[in-house]
């Protein structure tokens, strides 16, 4: 390579002048600021719930065959119905399954972590109101990352509170280390 092409940089600095631009102006060390994940989550808990082919057999199974309370649960918002304590735990699960989806299923790192957080709104939510566990974490597992969540500053107070009040009843519920849950805490991690 002649300098003529290269502005007189060494093949280093191409490399670190190449590796800047390709994460982009509002990334530092990779992660995606965390004001952009509470707005991509903003717009997330704010959309309907859409009436697909898929979650209207989910809401039916859900709700039955009523369908004033099909098209009742479709025209809320997702906010509306992770938040809501009479919300039924199916549907919770039905969303969960949905945020799930949608975080393997692409678009930006900060609308897979505004799905991440929904995620978790769903199992808290469950957890919460009607003290169910949607999820085959263990309570361990779901105390650490529910409380982590918890802690994001860019995150509505009612997610954060719903979050926070979740990770406590995990506390309660997760058994005293070494009774042989600690072998299981890291297999169940990844099964959602």
């Amino acid at each position: 390579m002649s300098k003529d092409t290269t502005f007189g940089l060494g093949m280093q600095q191409l490399a670190d002048l190449l590796a800047m631009v390709a994460a982009g102006p509002e990334r530092e060390n990779g992660a995606p600021d965390e004001q952009t994940v509470g707005e991509a989550l903003q717009k997330l808990l704010g959309e309907k719930l859409a009436l697909t082919a898929d979650v209207e057999r989910g809401l039916a199974s859900v709700v039955g065959r009523d369908r004033a309370k099909l098209l009742l649960a479709a025209g809320r918002s997702i906010g509306d119905l992770l938040l809501d304590p009479e919300t039924d735990p199916a549907l919770l699960h039905l969303l969960k399954e949905q945020r799930k989806a949608a975080i393997s299923g692409g678009g930006s790192e900060e609308q897979r972590l505004a799905e991440k957080v929904a995620y978790f709104t769903a199992i808290a939510s469950a957890l919460v109101h009607h003290g169910r566990k949607i999820t085959s974490y263990s309570y361990a597992r779901l105390a650490d990352d529910l409380t982590t969540l918890a802690r994001k500053e860019c995150l509505p107070r009612d997610v954060q509170s719903l979050l926070g009040n979740a990770a406590a009843v995990c506390v309660r519920r997760k058994p005293e280390s070494g009774q042989g849950s600690a072998s299981r805490h890291g297999s169940e991690g990844r099964a959602g």
